[in-house]
């Protein structure tokens, strides 16, 4: 908190192995206030405009936020003021940018510490409205990190934040587990984080969900912590019970996830490509990183998987935002391609899906602004996949 907050940088590849620095070229230097009192909160990257391209929203915590649209042809312009969202500026961490009320245009999602909630409708045309109460998100307690996935697979997105709540049913704070109630075209949640177990994991930050175990049902860490006079408070881990109502069983011990390290970042990845997803945490200790491995037992052992990696031609290659729709065993899956996640951090551009003993499955992709391979890419991806619907 007495550091001033660091400028972005971009660094563009000129060739293989090579990167020049050109925030300044790209437009996007001197971003930051220069004070001790604010620092980078997160940033995500999404298309908002629905022009085809990847604009940027960061958050600085303690001074500013920005919305950064991008011009296609390297460069990009400030829309904060213009778009509305440098209204009402409070210490926000990470945002997400994802398209809740499923009209075809991304809405912002930012968590914000001592403060409410924010979610920017997208009113098009370079627009936002700030609608949070309306749709159920505006709790106003330490909000940091963020993952969002379909958790109870009802083919709609829910959203999980943490918070610093240091436990207990005494607690005023606790991290919130935003369900989507939302009718057509409208954005509307439930918390339901203490009912269904994941309310009190400490001093939160980093979070994500994945499906550990491979059953369909998509599982939840979260990592934890601050510098002295906080309690140790160990990283946790939820084992989706696959009941309705959802409900959640504390497996931090059994799993091997509870350290009481200072994390910050925590993010999800089959870093060793086996067919399941391990957890990359991030110390805020001298910058140390610890990779933890998924080695499944058990019944897990013979669960299948499906990897999903959209991709697109044009300036969105890894179709960032697309969502993958998976039908295998009697469950509905869904999850979206998001650029921007946790704390600070990022994910691979692919949909991981635990398909239990289920040995075939339907899939569907949304890709997004209505994007379309052409059909002989269809169909050779259907001869080669043996997957159904591929669909021309």
């Amino acid at each position: 908190m007495t550091c001033p907050a660091p400028p972005i940088r971009v660094y563009r590849q000129t060739s293989p192995g090579v990167f020049n620095e050109e925030a300044a070229a790209a437009g996007l230097s001197g971003v930051f206030v220069n004070s001790p009192d604010s620092h980078l909160g997160g940033l995500s990257a999404g298309d908002v405009n629905n022009d085809g391209y990847l604009d940027l929203f960061i958050a600085v915590w303690g001074t500013e936020r920005w919305l950064f649209l991008n011009n296609g042809d390297g460069t990009f312009t400030d829309a904060s003021v213009a778009s509305g969202l440098r209204a009402a500026v409070y210490q926000g961490w990470a945002p997400t940018i994802f398209d809740f009320d499923g009209d075809g245009w991304r809405e912002i999602l930012q968590g914000i510490d001592n403060n409410p909630n924010q979610l920017w409708l997208n009113r098009r045309g370079g627009h936002f409205a700030e609608i949070a109460s309306q749709a159920g998100v505006d709790t106003s307690f330490h909000e940091m990190g963020v993952s969002v996935s379909d958790v109870d697979n009802d083919s709609d997105f829910d959203v999980y934040m943490t918070n610093i709540g240091l436990g207990g049913p005494f607690s005023t704070e606790h991290n919130v587990l935003f369900r989507n109630d939302s009718p057509p075209a409208t954005a509307i949640f439930t918390d339901i984080a203490v009912s269904s177990g994941v309310g009190f994991t400490g001093w939160g930050w980093g979070t994500s969900f994945l499906d550990a175990d491979r059953d369909g049902f998509v599982d939840l860490a979260a990592t934890n912590g601050f510098g002295s006079g906080v309690p140790d408070d160990p990283s946790v881990f939820f084992s989706n019970d696959g009941l309705s109502p959802l409900s959640f069983t504390d497996v931090s011990v059994a799993v091997g996830f509870d350290d009481t390290d200072w994390g910050s970042g925590l993010y999800a990845l089959d870093y060793d490509s086996d067919g399941d997803q391990d957890l990359l945490q991030i110390l805020n200790v001298a910058g140390i990183s610890r990779l933890y491995e998924n080695q499944q037992t058990g019944a897990a052992l013979n669960h299948h998987y499906l990897v999903v990696k959209p991709r697109m031609t044009g300036p969105n290659t890894h179709a960032i935002g697309a969502i993958v729709r998976v039908s295998a065993g009697g469950l509905e899956m869904a999850r979206f391609l998001s650029a921007g996640t946790s704390v600070l951090g990022q994910e691979p551009a692919e949909a991981f899906f635990g398909l239990g003993t289920a040995t075939t499955a339907d899939v569907t992709v949304e890709f997004p602004d209505g994007w379309r391979p052409p059909c002989s890419v269809w169909r050779s991806i259907r001869c080669s996949a043996s997957l159904r619907p591929w669909r021309c």
